[in-house]
């Protein structure tokens, strides 16, 4: 179960080395909105980042059994832990121009890789709590990774991580009609295109949703224009929450998986004003 609805194309969908903006535009646009935001001389780093993890979130859907899923991952892991960054992948390429090991930790990255694992795993998340390890494994632990490129102090940075994992448990209700069609053993009967999620899940996106809401709250405190990168999260989040309650937590509803037109506009007056 992903963290971040489905988009409309990959990073390999657009030639990464003559246009990384793009592919992260084309695969994560929240995540594009997020690089957008920071100061030119975060861009890209920032921008690899994210390239990265667009590359680790399409795997699930790019193989059919969750050993080749696994085999990925890892040489995913061999890859960023070699003395010299085999620049023959593009994004790999990306990652060493961008020097992006410099500022992250290996063992970080790692990290991001590790959390991975549980997309390949068919067991179901059925609790909240389950939910939102893994919303802050992946989401919120690449927010922390991106408050970090920022230089942010660690008050920041652990606002960072909150704001990452309410958006993350969105994410995960966004994604969740896609997983359900896809699905054949977290669900025992997957509806066809278009059908509502199962009923019994209804409490679980209740739930989840709510607590987004205290995560967000709980995070809510001045930190001026330099933490628009990373705190424009918390505007997306709300706006997913918004609308969530507007079409009556109907996951189905296609109006869920688009952002209205004024987003950009929006993020920008948050960062001029400093308030997320």
């Amino acid at each position: 179960m992903r963290s971040d609805a489905p988009a409309p194309a990959s990073a390999s969908a657009i030639d990464v080395a003559a246009d990384p903006l793009g592919a992260l535009r084309a695969g994560d646009h929240d995540r594009f909105l997020q690089v957008l935001m920071a100061d030119s001389a975060h861009r890209p780093a920032l921008l690899a980042l994210f390239l990265l993890n667009l590359e680790l979130a399409r795997i699930p859907d790019a193989v059919r059994e969750p050993m080749a899923g696994l085999i990925r991952l890892q040489w995913w892991r061999d890859a960023l832990a070699a003395d010299t960054i085999d620049q023959r992948h593009p994004v790999l390429s990306f990652l060493a121009a961008t020097d992006l090991s410099a500022r992250l930790d290996r063992a970080a990255l790692g990290a991001l890789i590790d959390a991975r694992e549980r997309e390949l795993d068919a067991s179901p998340l059925t609790r909240l709590d389950q939910l939102e390890a893994y919303a802050a494994s992946t989401a919120g632990a690449l927010n922390q990774a991106a408050a970090r490129i920022i230089e942010a102090e660690p008050r920041l940075v652990r606002a960072a991580g909150t704001v990452g994992t309410a958006y993350g448990l969105l994410g995960i209700l966004r994604a969740l009609p896609f997983v359900v069609r896809r699905t054949t053993g977290a669900f025992a009967s997957p509806p066809q295109d278009g059908a509502p999620i199962p009923p019994e899940l209804r409490p679980l996106v209740e739930t989840a949703a709510a607590r987004a809401e205290d995560l967000l709250t709980a995070s809510r405190h001045g930190h001026g224009r330099r933490a628009a990168p990373v705190l424009i999260q918390a505007l997306l989040a709300r706006q997913d929450l918004t609308r969530l309650r507007r079409y009556g937590f109907d996951l189905a509803d296609a109006r869920l998986q688009s952002r209205p037109p004024w987003t950009l506009a929006r993020c920008l007056l948050a960062r001029t004003i400093g308030r997320y």
